[in-house]
């Protein structure tokens, strides 16, 4: 019975997965490589010799709120259980879905792992601890239902919950300095080292569309270059913040009024769709960096 039960879950996995003509890279997927692999698309994989981490995926914001099928493409010289978690990027805390499978075989399958639902209220981080005898081609996620987009377009600066902080910065709320909102966010960073990603601070959005995004920055240190990046439903885009483009200046409020035609998208947009995920960080810096954020808004229809 188990075995016919199996089988039937094979079955099915591989009838939900890639269609005819699809590819896995045409959703959000994880890549394995490190070893040569002629069977594996690009002919790499992920293997181990000991027990460890095929899978370390952050996702952060990145992922639109929705229900998604988790599928990979695995083989095993011999059987291997591989179960994939989801964690809180945030706090590291494990979140309450079971997504794995029984690997056999040592042909590839692409397999059904589970069904991910995800509201979009904390930072996404998969990762995994497996035996080894395990190689991973890939790991993506499948679109069953997104969840509908509004048009919000105020986003206070009131609670830290709404935040994901990189490792080399630290946040608070600040209630006496503030603009347009009950807080602001207090950014403090460790003489910025390496990407912008590891120096700065991600907001959650849900806006179906956007032409232009605002907010207030109060520099409590000397004014320097921040890295401003939008993600949408289809493309990302970034640009430099220069203090003196922009007028920001030390101990003072300025409001930012940045049109998403300034942002570098590729190819260049005039509009986001699908806008759900604001970060803001900083270069390289000899010197800390710290400011205050207050009062985020998008406007579909600036001028009118």
């Amino acid at each position: 019975m188990r075995k016919t039960c199996l089988a039937i879950f094979f079955a099915v996995a591989m009838v939900l997965g890639l269609e005819a003509g699809e590819d896995f890279r045409q959703y959000n997927y994880f890549k394995g490589s490190g070893t040569a692999d002629p069977q594996a698309t690009e002919k790499t994989a992920k293997i181990l010799k000991d027990s460890g981490i095929y899978c370390w995926w952050e996702l952060f914001f990145t992922l639109p709120p929705g229900q998604y099928q988790v599928y990979a493409r695995v083989r095993a010289g011999q059987p291997v259980d591989f179960n994939l978690q989801v964690y809180s990027q945030n706090n590291g805390k494990k979140m309450p879905v079971t997504l794995g499978c029984r690997v056999t075989g040592n042909t590839y399958k692409e397999v059904l792992l589970g069904i991910f639902n995800y509201d979009g209220s904390y930072p996404i981080r998969f990762s995994d601890w497996t035996p080894p005898g395990m190689w991973l081609d890939y790991i993506y996620l499948k679109p069953v239902k997104l969840s509908p987009r509004a048009d919000k377009l105020e986003y206070p600066t009131s609670k830290l919950t709404d935040w994901c902080v990189m490792p080399k910065t630290a946040v608070s709320l600040n209630r006496k300095l503030k603009k347009d909102s009950e807080a602001s966010i207090d950014v403090n960073i460790k003489a910025p080292t390496g990407s912008p990603w590891e120096n700065g601070v991600c907001r959650r959005l849900n806006a179906g569309k956007a032409k232009l995004i605002s907010f207030w920055i109060y520099w409590k240190s000397e004014p320097s270059t921040l890295y401003l990046m939008l993600i949408g439903k289809n493309n990302m885009g970034c640009v430099n913040l220069e203090p003196q483009r922009y007028g920001m200046g030390k101990d003072r409020w300025t409001l930012l009024e940045i049109p998403v035609e300034q942002v570098h998208f590729n190819p260049p947009v005039k509009e986001i769709i699908g806008l759900h995920t604001f970060f803001l960080g900083g270069f390289s810096n000899p010197k800390p960096i710290s400011f205050l954020l207050s009062g985020i808004m998008l406007e579909n229809d600036p001028g009118e």
